[in-house]
Parts: structure tokens; sequence; C-alpha cells
């Protein structure tokens, strides 16, 4: 929650990247992979892996954590 502001979770309120409502209503993950539940949970695993030089760090969250965390932003709407 340093960087995104993401609803339903109080200790994230940061404004340096974008918020994450609404995240479900999106059509790409950073704006160059679809919006996906197996492709979001990647970016949050490994996001250097999918996108060299990205500002979205690796956070050491386990596969099973951000299947978790895909599914519940997915489901912001």
């Amino acid at each position: 929650g340093s960087c995104h502001a993401i609803p339903g979770v109080e200790s994230s309120r940061a404004q340096v990247a974008s918020s994450l409502a609404a995240y479900g209503l999106r059509s790409y993950i950073a704006g160059r992979f679809p919006n996906q539940p197996g492709l979001l949970a990647q970016w949050i695993v490994q996001p250097q892996a999918m996108a060299p030089g990205t500002l979205m760090p690796a956070m050491g969250v386990q596969p099973a954590e951000a299947a978790d965390m895909a599914a519940y932003l997915l489901n912001q709407r």
C-alpha cells in the first residue's frame, strides 16, 4: 500500500501510483497486458520479468497470495 490507494484496505492510501479503485473495469495491466487473472497474478509476483524497467517493484508476494490479490482487484468495480 505504499504506492497505490486500494479500496477496502485502510493502510493503502498512497498516491504515488494510480488508485486501484474500479480496477476490475480496466482493460490492461500497466497499459500493456490484458487484464486477466493469471496475468495479473504474474504481474504482482514478477513485474520486472514481464516489463523490464517498470517502476512496479517485486514485493515478495507468493503466487497463491498473488492469485487472491488479483481476484480481489478484479472484483473492484
